[in-house]
């Protein structure tokens, strides 16, 4: 029987446990940082598609009145011209899910996120555009400060200046 070697092998083999350990820790805070990448990418991609609804809705409006949708059915089924035209196909849920439990926080024009101040009552009626009702701060930040998920907003403006057609020539559209 050797006297100098014993309990060198269970050192050793807690040792690799526990860099085995902080291995497995490191991969797992990765994969959840690529989760959260990907629930955010898949928000800015529901929220646009929303927008773009919403301006297509604009868009299909009679010569004259640019109305807003004054629902969310009216995004599915829109039967202002005696045919139905399906400006969103289906409304997909929150990705984020929020406390709300991935309802998405449809805004009339002039109401913006969840930090800014809610302007009192708005002129026209209808919806302008949509944010996420998560209060979670986003990865991707644009300055220093990470931005609360419901402050992100999708508005149906850029989408009509983007198609050419004037985003401000009634006050429907007006933010």
């Amino acid at each position: 029987m050797r006297t100098g070697e014993q309990g060198f092998t269970y050192l050793l083999l807690l040792f690799a446990m526990v860099i085995g350990g902080i291995g497995l820790a490191a991969l797992g805070e990765q994969a959840r940082q690529r989760a959260l990448r990907e629930q955010e990418a898949e928000l800015a991609f529901r929220g646009a598609e929303i927008a773009r609804a919403i301006a297509s809705y604009v868009q299909a409006s009679p010569a004259g009145s640019r109305a807003l949708p004054a629902s969310v059915d009216a995004l599915l089924e829109d039967r202002r011209s005696g045919r139905i035209v399906r400006h969103l196909r289906q409304l997909r849920a929150d990705p984020l899910g929020g406390p709300a439990g991935g309802d998405w926080v449809w805004l009339a024009p002039g109401e913006h996120g969840c930090s800014a101040p809610p302007k009192s009552g708005s002129a026209t009626p209808g919806l302008s555009a949509v944010r996420s009702s998560s209060t979670r701060a986003l990865l991707k930040r644009d300055s220093k400060d990470a931005k609360p998920a419901c402050d992100l907003l999708f508005r149906h403006e850029a989408y009509l200046q983007a198609a050419g057609k004037p985003a401000a020539s009634s006050a429907a559209v007006s933010p």
